[in-house]
């Protein structure tokens, strides 16, 4: 059981006081000292739960930060679904290379090298050092190894449908290796408050791949798509290289924000202002770009 301890005169108590310290009345900070129980973590009250704060960690890509309500949050991963071809690898690439600048991160890819990835890179102008590139994944337990070993703060797991647990006997991009997957993922952000994207592809009808029960048991739920031909807020259509970014769950933000991006010549992802201020949209209904 932890305790809190008075930096000045090693006055402890099980909670953290206000103000002076109850003995000395010096106004020096405590510090704490032992683990709580697993108990004592899942425990809380309506009152104590409602007056908690969610720290958001700001990505560096505003249209990004945006639909997610501010950033990224620790303990958290989000489910980033997208048809092949949108761009999803690219802006997550992009992400990472700035938030670098403030936390340690890493992108791993069962999809392609690291070779690869590094191509994405140089074609977006986001090639530094800070930025850590697996590449030819498969184990999830290997790379989640990995990602402990190099104390990472955040990790793209790119993708869902290629990456394997040995908790589940499924194929590659079952059900049951989907949520296997992601609770290998999940219970490694939740143990070490760290923060993870799990890229995911979306099949031809809409619907994300490797099944429901990896949508309902992850935190957020963000979509790259592209915009419809009736989508009166698109600032433009499949010719200008728009894509619509909206996350249809967020259980630390709001749901249904949605930004547009727009792919330059290059093939870098630039955010560009929608035609207005609604930002409500019907659920689950994403036009694929053939």
């Amino acid at each position: 059981m932890s305790v809190y301890t008075c930096r000045r005169c090693e006055y402890s108590a099980p909670s953290l006081w206000e103000g002076k310290c109850p003995q000395c009345k010096g106004l020096y900070r405590a510090y704490k000292v032992g683990a709580d129980t697993t108990e004592q973590k899942n425990r809380s009250t309506f009152a104590a739960a409602a007056t908690s704060t969610t720290v958001y960690v700001p990505t560096g890509i505003e249209g990004l930060d945006y639909v997610l309500s501010g950033g990224l949050v620790a303990g958290n991963v989000v489910l980033f679904g997208g048809f092949r071809g949108s761009g999803k690898s690219t802006l997550w690439v992009q992400a990472l290379d700035s938030l670098s600048a403030r936390r340690k991160v890493l992108y791993a890819s069962s999809e392609q090298s690291a070779e690869g990835v590094g191509q994405i890179a140089r074609r977006v102008g986001a090639c530094n050092d800070k930025v850590i590139a697996l590449g030819n994944q498969s184990r999830i337990e290997d790379t989640i190894a990995i990602v402990k070993e190099e104390r990472i703060f955040c990790t793209v797991y790119d993708s869902l449908q290629k990456y394997t647990s040995n908790q589940s006997s499924g194929s590659p991009g079952s059900a049951q290796q989907g949520t296997a997957v992601a609770s290998a993922i999940k219970e490694d952000c939740r143990t070490r408050n760290v923060c993870a994207i799990v890229i995911n592809q979306m099949a031809r009808s809409g619907e994300l791949r490797g099944g429901t029960d990896v949508e309902h048991d992850l935190d957020t739920v963000a979509v790259l798509a592209y915009p419809q031909a009736n989508d009166e807020d698109a600032p433009g259509d499949e010719t200008d290289g728009i894509r619509l970014l909206v996350v249809d769950k967020n259980r630390s933000g709001s749901e249904n924000l949605r930004s547009y991006f727009r792919m330059t010549e290059v093939g870098a992802l630039e955010r560009v202002e929608k035609k207005s201020k609604i930002i409500d949209i019907s659920k689950g209904k994403y036009r694929r770009h053939d």
